[in-house]
């Protein structure tokens, strides 16, 4: 006897949906939402960082062209000073020594010089690694195109924020991933209970019931699946307690790293008010140290002053030029310090 048709025929449906799963399903997918949110915040403590990095490495490149704009002005001024030398020596009023002391002097602003312009290439090159740019076909490296405004109060800038109101992403960071451990512990935790399945299912074909028939026929079944698996060797409750001790582990450096925040804020706060107060007084030792050399310069052209103190004065209007432009720019460094202590989106724009 021929069982069946030559020919077989087999179709089966079947949609399952879970009616009990103790939490599994649900804490699974908060699980995964809570680490979606972590790698996020985690991308922007990366761009945070960057920004701060590409803004000091730019606000120092402004300071070594600062500084290399005091040596140029301060070359310059040696090189009046060698001019008028060379008329009083003609004129035998000024000495072979007083010759050689501005030659001196001529030398070392010009070795000052070099040194600031290596500085502020290796500046540059450092500003162009980071920000990704490469220098200009000319040759020529990155240039600075702002120019810092003049210093203002800070409390007349931009309200300074409280410490609790510190807005870094480490913090939102550390918050996703201890409620991603709180899910963990208790994604352990459901496996204590069963898993309880409802389904319908769809059979069709031929032969089906019949084995000795060809003719097609089907049917339809309800019904429902229980399992249950019992881990013996307790490794459900050792999954829970270890994801809560990771969550409290999380929860202390959280802790740990919004005091530390804290502090930075308090810190970033003071720098800035004492990077103004000492601004302030660095412009006016600069304005005095220029209407000294003046009056100096316009002194030794009477014959009152010797060209040694001239070169002194000369030096000293020097340094006080260069602390004077280093003392701007320290200003906005401590704004950038405290713009990143606080996570403010400020940090991304100009200065």
């Amino acid at each position: 006897m021929e069982i069946g048709s030559r020919e077989n025929y087999q179709a089966d449906i079947r949609l399952s949906l879970p009616l009990f799963t103790g939490g599994k399903i649900t804490n699974a997918i908060r699980q995964q939402r809570e680490y979606l949110m972590a790698a996020g915040y985690g991308v922007e403590v990366s761009r945070l960082q960057v920004a701060y990095s590409c803004r000091r490495t730019y606000l120092t490149l402004m300071l070594t062209d600062h500084l290399l704009e005091a040596e140029d002005a301060s070359l310059k001024r040696i090189n009046i000073i060698w001019k008028n030398v060379v008329n009083l020596y003609a004129n035998g009023m000024a000495d072979s020594l007083d010759i050689l002391d501005v030659a001196l002097a001529i030398e070392q602003a010009q070795r000052q010089q070099e040194n600031k312009c290596n500085e502020r290439e290796n500046t540059a090159a450092n500003l162009s690694r980071i920000t990704g740019l490469t220098p200009l076909k000319s040759g020529r490296l990155l240039v600075a195109v702002d120019s810092l405004p003049t210093p203002v109060r800070p409390s007349s800038r931009f309200e300074l924020a409280a410490a609790s109101e510190t807005n870094r992403p480490e913090l939102k960071l550390y918050a996703h991933r201890i409620r991603a451990a709180d899910r963990q512990a208790a994604l352990a935790a459901a496996d204590h209970f069963p898993d309880l399945l409802g389904y319908v299912a769809y059979h069709g074909g031929k032969p089906n019931r019949n084995l000795f028939s060809s003719s097609f026929n089907d049917f339809f079944s309800v019904g429902a699946t229980l399992s249950w698996d019992l881990n013996l060797g307790l490794k459900n409750i050792k999954e829970s307690r270890a994801a809560r001790f990771r969550a409290s582990s999380l929860s202390r450096q959280r802790n740990d790293i919004a005091e530390s925040l804290r502090l930075q804020h308090e810190i970033a706060v003071n720098n800035l008010e004492h990077a103004y107060d000492s601004y302030l007084s660095v412009e006016s030792e600069y304005l005095l140290s220029q209407r000294k050399f003046h009056l100096a310069e316009k002194k030794q052209q009477a014959g009152r002053m010797t060209i040694n103190r001239l070169l002194e004065i000369e030096a000293e209007l020097a340094t006080r030029e260069a602390l004077y432009q280093a003392a701007k720019v320290h200003y906005y460094l401590a704004i950038t310090n405290y713009l990143y202590a606080i996570g403010s989106d400020k940090i991304y724009g100009g200065l």
